[in-house]
């Protein structure tokens, strides 16, 4: 499967997912808004944070090898994360009356762990002309962004279950 075939089903999964979610979902409490508020925050101000570090390493040294795109995607992706996992550890990724499952946090981390692997599988995503630089890159972001998401919803229903258990 080439990567916009791969990118394409990644997409039409999320919509779906969100559809689902959304049909099913009441609107967030008070208290969900306001960490998703703050979660906002620390997302903008960890993008501007990450502006800044890549400016000065761009202007005083050669170190970062990526083109500008790959840099913009990076502090998309980095803004996201920062987002979603103070959501999803404050309890407010997901709406009050959607009941937050194991599944969500399975699906993120072996859609993830696929995309990883896929950059250095049967054709060794950085060494083989196949995959272009910045498809490998993508697909490596791709991966640690889903793993990381779904070990963090993972954890996080691990913890509550075993809170709900001490009570």
């Amino acid at each position: 499967m080439d990567l916009i075939g791969l990118l394409v089903l990644i997409a039409l999964l999320a919509i779906g997912y969100w559809s689902v979610v959304t049909k099913n979902a009441g609107e967030r409490d008070e208290r969900q808004v306001l960490i998703a508020n703050k979660g906002y925050k620390y997302a903008f101000f960890t993008i501007m944070l990450l502006n800044v570090v890549i400016y000065l390493f761009e202007r005083y040294s050669d170190i970062i090898q990526l083109s500008k795109m790959d840099l913009a995607l990076l502090n998309i992706w980095l803004g996201t994360l920062v987002f979603a996992l103070y959501t999803i550890w404050r309890n407010a990724y997901f709406s009050v009356k959607v009941k937050n499952s194991n599944l969500t946090g399975w699906c993120f981390l072996v859609t993830g762990v696929s995309n990883f692997f896929s950059v250095f599988g049967d054709r060794f995503g950085f060494f083989d002309e196949y995959f272009t630089r910045s498809q490998s890159i993508y697909m490596l972001f791709l991966g640690i962004f889903l793993i990381i998401v779904g070990s963090t919803i993972l954890l996080r229903n691990y913890l509550n279950r075993k809170e709900e258990e001490e009570r």
